[in-house]
């Protein structure tokens, strides 16, 4: 596969921040998503906060492991 290919397909994935064709090991570290801590004060207002934090983590997370997903695809193709 020829380096435009290569980024073509990367880019079509999604995953094109995350891969440098100048170096040997081409592609970079992908950050897991940290999970919120729950507060140690529960009220229903940290509940509340808690909840939406968790939520946009969850989300986070499922967007980091379809960008893993497809980058392993990537490496399977080279």
């Amino acid at each position: 596969m020829t380096d435009k290919t290569m980024s073509k397909y990367a880019k079509n994935k999604k995953v094109s921040d995350f891969i440098n064709l100048d170096k040997s090991d081409i592609f970079s570290e992908l950050e897991e998503p940290l999970k919120s801590e729950c507060s140690e004060e529960v009220t229903a207002e940290t509940k509340i906060v808690y909840d939406i934090k968790i939520t946009a983590w969850k989300i986070k997370y499922m967007k980091y492991e379809k960008l893993n997903e497809d980058m392993t695809k990537i490496q399977d193709v080279i």
